[in-house]
């Protein structure tokens, strides 16, 4: 009964998989937006809400790791600037061209290393007790937000 409101099996997981990373993102709370507070204070926020949500989501999503095609049919239900990603990516240009960022600013590379810090941290547990997760101390979230803000800083030599 169920595959003739869906194509198979694996639109029916996508579709379950998909209205568990939205309620996820409706319980993780609103972002902060452009222009105000500090951009220090967003980023902190926003590397919050990403460890939380990569940490809600992983159980669900490590499940179905080795189906591709779910996978894929998860990523063509979405809906364009739905996901924290997308979010990120967005609140950091409109960071930039309200001025607050340099308008040189690498938005899709900062963007890719903020997420990939939430990524492993999160995937860092698989091999792991990961009923005792290793959470980041605030002190790493502030050096990822100054090596963000302020780079890694190179010596001449």
């Amino acid at each position: 009964m169920l595959y003739n409101h869906f194509a198979g099996k694996e639109e029916l997981l996508a579709l379950a998989l998909r209205a568990h990373v939205r309620a996820v993102g409706r319980n993780l709370g609103e972002l902060p937006s452009p222009g105000h507070g500090s951009v220090r204070e967003n980023l902190r926020a926003h590397i919050a809400y990403g460890l939380a949500f990569h940490k809600a989501v992983q159980p669900a999503l490590a499940g179905l790791i080795s189906q591709p095609k779910v996978l894929a049919a998860f990523v063509a239900v979405g809906v364009p600037g739905e996901d924290w990603r997308d979010q990120l990516r967005g609140y950091l240009h409109a960071e930039v061209e309200l001025g607050r960022l340099a308008p040189d600013a690498k938005v899709d590379a900062t963007a890719a290393m903020i997420v990939g810090v939430c990524h492993e941290v999160v995937l860092a547990r698989l091999p792991h007790n990961a009923a005792a997760p290793r959470e980041p101390s605030d002190e790493f979230v502030d050096d990822l937000v100054s090596a963000v803000l302020e780079g890694i800083g190179q010596t001449r030599t």
